[in-house]
């Protein structure tokens, strides 16, 4: 049994000894009977120290696995972004969560007023604007900026190979709980340079992307990239990120978990 919800299946003590039983938590907000799920689970799996702690309270069986990167149905295609800019940025996520510093976003695309910013996801409408929604609704009066909706999941590499720049930008309030956003590993397939707002989980990787460590650092670091990309997106850069993602397929995680499961006491392949 292999749940990534303790909010609907949590007590694996219900099930037969027989049976490999797996809490699986990939949200930091996924916090539903932890205790219980975790404590009855003969293994647990996440994606962020702030979780791997939290389970290690419960169960010593508790190992880091990265996101999936999905290779299933991709081609190497490009596509015409929007705009008449001369460089493209974009932003691909669930466009109505809380956790978007939208201020961040509207000073970068006035900082940078000769590049198209491309916002692709869901956009439900909010009944009543926050401070964070009033930049949103503004960046919405921007000539440069579009913001083309949902878009079907095997399209998101075409869009971010087509790009110049690929943006992460979260509230410092929220970081802990964005500490690995599932976007990163699939817009690092794409090769292209990743501006993102601190991200722990990545922090190692810094030599891949440019992380900021203060929010309002953002709007300067996306002009220095665009101002360089001959840099930026190099050969060498775009195939480094390329491989790291290539190594953090599903099907490679999976043999990972596989390996764990074997062999517990030896997590020395995870280093």
């Amino acid at each position: 049994m292999w749940s990534f919800d303790n909010s609907v299946f949590f007590d694996f003590s219900a099930l037969s000894s027989n049976v490999l039983r797996i809490c699986h938590i990939v949200d930091l907000n996924q916090d539903f009977q932890t205790k219980v799920s975790a404590g009855t689970a003969d293994f647990c799996f996440c994606t962020t120290d702030l979780i791997k702690e939290r389970l290690l309270g419960h169960n010593r069986n508790t190992f880091k696995i990265n996101h999936g990167y999905n290779l299933e149905g991709q081609r190497d295609t490009t596509m015409q972004l929007p705009g008449s800019g001369t460089t493209k940025a974009v932003y691909a996520g669930n466009l109505s969560m809380p956790y978007i510093d939208w201020k961040s976003l509207h000073d970068a695309v006035i900082l940078n007023s000769e590049t198209d910013f491309i916002f692709i996801g869901p956009d439900k409408e909010a009944t009543s604007l926050s401070a964070e929604g009033e930049f949103k609704a503004q960046l919405k009066g921007k000539s440069n900026v579009y913001f083309l909706g949902r878009v079907e999941a095997n399209l998101l590499q075409a869009f971010y190979r087509s790009a110049d720049v690929l943006l992460v930008s979260y509230l410092e309030k929220f970081h802990p709980e964005q500490a690995n956003p599932h976007k990163l590993i699939e817009y690092l397939g794409s090769g292209k340079v990743v501006v993102t707002t601190y991200t722990s989980e990545y922090r190692q990787y810094a030599d891949l992307m440019v992380m900021t460590d203060e929010n309002e650092e953002f709007p300067q670091a996306v002009k220095k990239v665009i101002s360089d990309l001959y840099f930026f997106n190099s050969e060498s850069l775009a195939e480094r990120r390329m491989t790291f993602a290539l190594d953090n397929t599903y099907d490679k995680q999976i043999e990972r978990i596989e390996k764990i499961l074997k062999y517990p006491h030896d997590d020395t392949f995870l280093k």
